[in-house]
């Protein structure tokens, strides 16, 4: 058997679709949904905070150096 990934254009299709399942005709297969996630939980705490400290700094400087150019 194949497995398929497929999209509904349309509300009225899911009906369709567990009629068919009824039938025996098609499983449906309960798919986990992914929930957006920020990236700040997402890779919080992935840096040890020295490192972190120093990007920042460097970030802060990079920016003071561009505004003093202008």
């Amino acid at each position: 058997m194949d497995t398929v990934l497929i999209q509904l254009t349309s509300p009225g299709i899911m009906k369709i679709i567990k009629e068919l399942e009824e039938l025996k005709l098609i499983r449906v297969l309960k798919m986990e949904t992914t929930q957006k996630t920020l990236m700040s939980e997402k890779y919080g705490g992935k840096l040890p905070v020295q490192i972190a400290d120093q990007i920042q700094e460097h970030i802060k400087n990079s920016r003071n150096e561009w505004n003093n150019s202008i």
